[in-house]
């Protein structure tokens, strides 16, 4: 038994659970027992450095012109970055091009989604030395509060010297706690940037739908081209080898009746296999031509070509929803072209 159903239309890849990358935050007792600091502050160093690099492009060389250009660059190594976080990688909202240089590149100056990620190396150049200053002064605390002692008999502490097995023991013990709550907001930040590159750089329902157009236009020429290449094939079937052998029929048929009474009786035993042959050829090339392309499917549909191409064989035909009784294959409508699958 076969059933058609109709698919419906997907515009985009399912997206990651909300706040997924957000959810070790919101157990901070189990944090520091998972991967999530680690990651997060992997993400967090590969950030600075991108950071400090986009902010001596944009201040001391001052290449601002060329901006769409590295942007566009970082965009890619932002949408892969994030996996580090354990997220998926962002699509790319940009579609493709071709043409020249010249023509590629001034293609991408008038997308919205060039000038997004423009905006977002503006945005990384100009927080990273804010960022990088608070990381600085907080891990420089907590690690010289707990590796101090190992360093040096004596700790300084804002102008107050920390002298003591059990005074060292005690700031190594805040030390800890401020390493702690470093990699939990380093983590954070990695988050809100993912985030920010996510909503940046991926993707708009915008973009989406007009790629999701673009590739239903592109597949219903190929499912156009397709069909027409399958009727020129039928219609040349049709109109060249089973006509001639239509016409050889004929003369054998002739023949046969043309053969006087005292001719030899192996003589019209040969006549009278090649007709048959003949016949049989004609049959499979027409069953071969049905199978081509069926002119039922125009005439009376698919659930008429399913009946009459099963011939002897039994088949069900159980129309799925919304399947239209009596439409033709493949639909021709505005709809986009769609191939339903077949469930045995």
């Amino acid at each position: 038994m076969i059933e058609y159903v109709t698919p419906s239309p997907v515009l985009r890849e399912p997206e990651p659970e909300r706040g997924a990358l957000a959810a070790p935050l919101r157990e901070p007792l189990r944090f520091l027992t998972t991967s999530a600091p680690w990651r997060g502050l992997a993400y967090f160093a590969g950030s600075m450095l991108v950071g400090w690099a986009l902010f001596l492009l944009y201040v001391v060389v001052v290449l601002l012109p060329f901006a769409p250009a590295w942007s566009f660059g970082l965009a890619k190594l932002e949408r892969l970055r994030v996996t580090w976080l354990g997220a998926p990688a962002i699509g790319d909202p940009h579609p493709p091009v071709t043409g020249s240089l010249s023509a590629r590149a001034g293609a991408r100056l008038g997308e919205r989604a060039t000038w997004r990620e423009v905006a977002y190396s503006l945005l990384l150049a100009v927080l990273t030395p804010i960022v990088f200053l608070g990381a600085v002064v907080g891990w420089t605390v907590g690690l010289g509060l707990v590796f101090g002692p190992l360093l040096s008999d004596e700790v300084n502490v804002m102008g107050t010297t920390v002298d003591g097995v059990i005074r060292q023991a005690v700031w190594g013990a805040i030390g800890a706690v401020i390493c702690a709550v470093g990699l939990y907001l380093t983590y954070a930040v990695s988050v809100a940037q993912a985030a920010t590159a996510r909503l940046l750089l991926g993707p708009t329902e915008e973009e989406l739908r007009r790629r999701v157009t673009a590739l239903e236009t592109s597949r219903g020429v190929l499912v156009t081209s397709f069909e027409d290449e399958r009727r020129r094939i039928e219609r040349n079937l049709h109109d060249g080898p089973q006509q001639d052998l239509a016409s050889l029929s004929l003369q054998l048929g002739e023949l046969q009746q043309s053969l006087p009474e005292t001719a030899d009786e192996s003589l019209r035993g040969q006549v009278a296999e090649a007709q048959v042959r003949l016949e049989r050829a004609m049959a499979g090339l027409r069953d071969t031509v049905r199978g081509v392309h069926p002119q039922v499917l125009d005439d009376a549909g698919v659930e008429a070509a399913c009946a009459e191409l099963g011939g002897a064989i039994r088949v069900d035909v159980i129309a799925g929803d919304g399947w239209e009784p009596g439409a033709a294959w493949p639909p021709r409508s505005s709809r986009p072209c769609t191939t339903p699958p077949a469930r045995r």
